[in-house]
């Protein structure tokens, strides 16, 4: 009966042991920085006067630890312009003109330098990135819906999750 009893606590201890994440945790190495306009084009709408852009399609999973479903899929991109980005039209003005977003750690430091990045706040696992907002609907197409679009700098920041 002391056998029985004893084989019965450690199957319920083993059970109790956590089983590795069947998801493992996305390494900067694992992220692919593509750059074609063209074919970032076919996935989302950009205005004109894009001059170059850096952009990563991951898992939805991957990307930010939400439940995914089977084929989703968040893209960052960082767009550059050859002008100003006044023709883009903006969010509704925030109370203090300026937001935050949350950009994971890894795809953070794939898409800025580390220049840009010293600027901002790193905590939880996430960048804290601090700018202007734009309406990010205006990225939408192709099965993408914005999240957020905002200023960094120079460059604007666009997230938008496949739908």
């Amino acid at each position: 009966m002391k056998n029985y009893l004893s084989l019965i606590l450690v199957l319920l201890l083993t059970a109790c042991i956590p089983l590795p994440s069947s998801k493992p945790a996305i390494k900067p190495t694992e992220i692919q920085v593509k750059t074609d306009l063209a074919t970032l084009k076919n996935r989302i709408n950009l205005p004109q006067h894009i001059s170059s852009a850096q952009w990563i399609v991951l898992p939805v999973g991957i990307a930010n630890n939400n439940v995914p479903g089977p084929t989703d899929t968040v893209l960052y991109a960082v767009l550059k312009s050859s002008s100003n980005w006044s023709s883009l039209p903006q969010a509704k003005p925030s109370s203090t003109d300026q937001e935050i977003v949350r950009v994971p750690i890894p795809v953070a430091q794939k898409l800025f330098s580390p220049n840009v990045l010293k600027n901002f706040t790193q905590s939880d696992g996430y960048v804290r990135f601090t700018g202007k907002l734009y309406d990010s609907s205006f990225f939408d197409r192709s099965g993408y819906s914005g999240i957020y679009a905002i200023l960094i700098g120079n460059s604007l920041l666009v997230c938008l999750q496949s739908t």
